[in-house]
């Protein structure tokens, strides 16, 4: 199992402030809201999707925070109900409050703490997370909160986080008062495609991980895709990507890690992880898909290859089957060559262009017709060679395979001059490929048919 060197896990549940990573999207949502703050607005709403990282970004923002500058409150799961809020906030910022519950008594010990505050040049600040979760009565005691005030400033300001159900719980109308006091608001987008990467190998780096990057470009993109950018879900993703990986025994996180993981994360949304599966298929089907296609053009390119410009078909139409069985005279004498180049007519009977018929290199045509003569289709074999340039009639083998085609088409005369042609090419230095024709000029059967020229 591949163990990686880790002093913590770098993808923990906790919003750990010691893993921000200064994503150009996260440290322009913190310079926008520290400003805000600065210009002294009461109320200030930041809202986002679940799992977006509004809570890591509250808590880096009151690490920004100058101690001497400022004092906090940090209420998590959207604050208790209206007098145990206004107890938690007088505590929380410093105030001396006798006994268990709020009200009255809570409410003046945190104006006098307030006070205190203001006189030492120090402001006070309320964030409140998963505020949608709050209750109406809840949100306007803080909106009553925020009528504490200086001639010059008010004594405390609120930073309201949540879902993007909170905007739907402020457009009530009986919260119009407060909806009016929010100053600034902000979105706060998922993580780019091109941060989630880095965002990753920065969370692995905070841990102690000192290697070459663990994802590879395929899980970083898988990922993306996945987890929509939501940091949380890049978390949940990342943490089981990377358990996957090592009970592999891989080096790195691939797409089929990330996707092994998704199928395994509850908070991934259903509809995602059957689209992701209908991803991985739809891709293996393209690729079935691309090698069929590469194995049929092949095919096609076979069946179109220079092979097929004298088919046993093309041969056998253009020259009768009387040809291949009649009898053959031989020729008169020497003078009696052939042309080196196909009969026109014929040439023209199978509608190929003559400079096709008669381009095949010499090598070339000889094996073309030993394929031809080992499907036994002789007439197609004769056509190959008598398609060869001059030069393949000086070697051994192109009339050893002549003889063998001529001796299955019953020509056994010329079968064996053939043979005869090989063994002086064999043994004969000085043998030259002018030398007569094995066919006469003309093949003709009794009843004057159709004429054959050799065409070596």
């Amino acid at each position: 199992m591949n163990d990686l060197p880790l002093r913590e896990a770098p993808f923990g549940a906790t919003p750990d402030p010691a893993f921000f990573y200064p994503a150009p999207t996260r440290l322009r949502a913190l310079e926008a809201l520290l400003a805000a703050l600065e210009r002294g607005e009461p109320l200030v709403k930041l809202t986002g999707e679940a799992g977006s990282g509004k809570t890591s970004l509250c808590r880096r923002l009151i690490e920004s925070l100058d101690p001497k500058a400022w004092a906090w409150v940090f209420l998590t799961n959207g604050g208790p109900e209206p007098r145990a809020l206004t107890l938690a906030i007088a505590r929380g910022l410093g105030a001396q409050v006798d006994g268990p519950e709020g009200g009255a008594e809570a409410m003046r010990s945190l104006g006098l703490r307030l006070l205190a505050l203001a006189r030492t040049g120090r402001r006070a600040l309320v964030v409140v997370d998963e505020a949608q979760a709050m209750s109406d009565e809840a949100l306007e005691a803080l909106r009553r909160l925020t009528n504490l005030e200086t001639a010059k400033r008010k004594l405390v300001q609120v930073l309201l986080c949540g879902e993007r159900e909170l905007d739907r719980r402020l457009a009530a109308p009986g919260l119009l008062a407060l909806r009016q006091r929010i100053g600034f608001e902000l979105v706060l987008e998922p993580l780019g495609e091109d941060e989630v990467g880095k965002y990753i190998e920065h969370r692995i780096r905070a841990a102690g991980h000192s290697g070459e990057g663990l994802l590879t470009r395929g899980g970083v993109r898988t990922l993306v895709r996945l987890s929509h950018g939501l940091p949380r879900l890049v978390n949940q993703l990342a943490e089981k990507s990377l358990a996957t990986m090592r009970e592999q025994g891989a080096r790195r996180v691939s797409a089929a890690h990330v996707r092994m993981a998704a199928a395994q994360t509850p908070a991934l949304p259903p509809g995602d992880r059957v689209a992701e599966r209908r991803h991985e298929w739809f891709w293996r089907s393209v690729a079935v898909l691309l090698l069929a296609g590469v194995l049929w053009t092949t095919w096609v390119a076979y069946q179109l290859s220079p092979r097929e410009l004298a088919t046993p078909q093309a041969f056998a139409a253009a020259s009768s089957k009387r040809f291949v069985s009649a009898p053959v005279r031989r020729p008169a004498d020497d003078a009696a060559t052939a042309s080196s180049k196909a009969d026109p007519s014929l040439l023209r009977s199978l509608e190929l262009p003559a400079a096709k018929v008669l381009a095949y290199p010499p090598d070339f045509a000889v094996a073309l017709a030993r394929i031809h003569l080992h499907r036994e289709d002789y007439g197609a074999a004769l056509a190959v060679l008598d398609a060869a340039r001059n030069e393949a009639s000086n070697t051994p083998d192109y009339y050893r395979v002549r003889g063998t085609v001529l001796r299955g088409l019953n020509q056994h005369d010329l079968a064996d001059a053939a043979f005869r042609r090989a063994e002086e090419a064999a043994t004969s230095p000085a043998f030259s490929p002018s030398a007569p024709a094995l066919e006469p000029p003309a093949l003709r059967d009794q009843a004057g048919g159709a004429s054959y020229r050799s065409s070596r």
